[in-house]
């Protein structure tokens, strides 16, 4: 389930880091820019067994925070810590080893450019909002056979965004509210360990 909730920043930093000749991706980039960004969202995976989720979600550079699905995720750029307050679960991994559970953001952000080029963009209808949809396509082997993105003319909302995957499965993420909100402390992204009472079981993957 985490890779759900993450991919989510891949879409919203695909924009930031990719940024054409269009007045909504050169608005987009300034707007978040320096910036915080607050939304919530839904999605829908998979092929004939659908899964579905819904969460909100908190990013500032390559700082991040999702609650959705009974799970927490707190990032600050160097390590992710997952917890399951129902199950007093906690695990904390560390961003720069590959253990195949995390999207660093701030990689993506740095290497989107380099690795996806945009194909497409045109002014389309999405969601009863008047949009510019965004296609990106990878220019090496990434697993990835597409990214579509839905922006506002203005460059200052995310709408909503497809994963399309090269074996035909998609994951298609609904963004009801999206607001560029001004810096905040950064221990909004990351959890005090301490303040936890003593039945949580941690594990620490660092």
């Amino acid at each position: 389930m985490k890779k759900y909730l993450l991919s989510i920043f891949a879409f919203c930093l695909c924009a930031l880091a990719s940024a054409q000749d269009t007045d909504a991706f050169r608005a987009f980039v300034s707007n978040v820019t320096d910036a915080r960004v607050s939304f919530t969202y839904s999605f829908t995976s998979g092929f004939q067994t659908k899964v579905t989720g819904k969460g909100t979600a908190l990013v500032e550079g390559d700082s991040f925070y999702l609650n959705g699905n009974g799970m927490e995720i707190y990032c600050d750029g160097k390590s992710a810590t997952t917890i399951d307050r129902v199950a007093k679960e906690v695990i904390v991994e560390s961003l720069e080893e590959d253990q195949g559970n995390y999207v660093n953001p701030s990689i993506l952000v740095s290497s989107i450019d380099k690795s996806f080029k945009c194909k497409s963009q045109t002014k389309v209808s999405y969601a009863g909002h008047q949009a510019v949809k965004v296609i990106l396509e990878p220019k090496r082997d990434l697993g990835v056979a597409r990214i579509t993105l839905y922006l506002s003319g203005v460059g200052n909302i995310l709408y909503g965004a497809t994963l399309s995957q090269e074996d035909g499965s998609s994951t298609d993420f609904f963004i009801p509210s999206f607001k560029i909100l001004p810096k905040g402390p950064q221990s909004d992204f990351k959890l005090d360990l301490k303040s936890l009472d003593k039945g949580y079981i941690i594990t620490d993957l660092r």
